[in-house]
């Protein structure tokens, strides 16, 4: 079986990493000097990114909220809370 990666998808990942994640700008204060500081921020993004930032792929249509657009977290599909 062939794989195709998407370079595309990988280097929007990498930018949302980036743009998320002060550590891993060059021209920032905060630039990762340490291994273990930069693996605990990414290690702090991935649960935030993972369960509480909204995904517009599962945002859902209320009907009790007038038929909007409602922000879903992947932690609100998983019925681990109720809000954001």
């Amino acid at each position: 079986m062939d794989y195709v990666l998407n370079t595309s998808a990988i280097e929007r990942r990498n930018l949302t990493i980036r743009l998320h994640n002060a550590n891993l700008r060059h021209r920032s204060v905060t630039f990762g000097k340490s291994r273990e500081a930069v693996q605990a921020c990414m290690d702090l993004f991935k649960r935030y990114y993972n369960l509480c930032l909204p995904h517009s792929s599962i945002s859902i249509r209320k009907k009790d909220n007038e038929g909007k657009i409602v922000d879903v977290t992947p932690a609100m599909k998983l019925n681990l809370t109720n809000h954001v």
